[in-house]
């Protein structure tokens, strides 16, 4: 089965993967986790040193990203020459045809998720970064782990309101941005973002050109007080984004950049998430 994923999307299992996990990865499964575990704990000797807390919790909690992405990259250094089954059955997984990517989601409809896929195998190595009393890592069944894709803009500003406590509103401020980037979060310490800055939602919106930004755009209205605030943070020049708070400008914007086909062109992508990041300097978000 030929599937077109984006950016870290959650992939079917089909019936190739679910043999393929059965043949190498579920007779190994406790081996995998406790090489996991060892590979976890050497990552947070250095990222708890360098990240020792985020917004007032201390490490691990809310450095599911952080954790997830280094984890993947010693994983990748390890599989060139496995020292443990566990890795080595990974390793021949991978050989036979397995997939095995890193995945991002809502995780229970209550919190987005870094995790990786392999096979029928979800794994989650930063599985205590929301409850600290859960174990480091977790390995489960793709189809219990409760794992989705996010469907829409709307639904990622839901899961934004319930898990980060921030106010989303559409982007009715940086119109050249909004194709990409159509919501604006205010945490509740007072900082405020464009969002969304993850692979699969901006890949999502690509996708579709644009519409479901378009969709997003036409949810409601940006308070006065939280454009002044993004306005404020704008102390130069940023390239192609100016500050404009009519609402129909973005609308605007997404129906012109779909049809001159930006959608497609990968510069403009690249383009527009580095004018957010710059937009985004001193706010952490993934």
């Amino acid at each position: 089965m030929s599937v077109d994923l984006l950016a870290e999307e959650l992939r079917p299992v089909d019936r190739h993967q679910a043999v393929l996990t059965r043949r190498f990865l579920e007779p190994c499964r406790e081996a995998l986790a406790e090489e996991l575990l060892a590979l976890r704990l050497q990552v947070d000797q250095s990222l708890q040193a360098a990240m020792p807390d985020k917004g007032g919790k201390p490490y691990p909690q809310g450095r599911c990203f952080e954790i997830s992405r280094a984890v993947f990259l010693k994983l990748t250094e390890e599989l060139k020459n496995p020292s443990g089954s566990g890795m080595a059955a990974l390793r021949d997984f991978v050989e036979a045809g397995g997939h095995a990517r890193r995945v991002w989601g809502v995780l229970r409809e209550q919190y987005f998720q870094n995790a990786f896929q392999w096979g029928a195998l979800y794994i989650d190595v930063a599985n205590d970064t929301v409850d600290p009393t859960k174990p480091k890592v977790e390995v489960l069944p793709v189809s219990r782990a409760g794992l989705r894709s996010v469907r829409d803009f709307q639904h990622y500003a839901d899961i934004a309101r319930g898990y980060w406590k921030a106010q989303p509103y559409p982007n009715h401020a940086l119109p050249e941005l909004a194709p990409l980037l159509p919501v604006i979060l205010t945490y509740p310490d007072g900082r405020v973002a464009l969002q969304a800055m993850s692979d699969f939602m901006v890949d999502l919106t690509r996708r579709e050109a644009f519409r479901p930004s378009e969709r997003y755009l036409r949810v409601g209205r940006l308070p006065d007080n939280v454009f002044e605030k993004l306005a404020a943070r704008i102390t130069e020049p940023v390239g192609l984004s100016r500050l404009d708070p009519d609402p129909g400008a973005g609308l605007q914007l997404c129906r012109s950049a779909r049809n001159s086909g930006r959608h497609k062109d990968s510069g403009f992508r690249q383009a527009v998430l580095s004018l957010a990041m710059n937009i985004n300097r001193g706010v952490e978000v993934h």
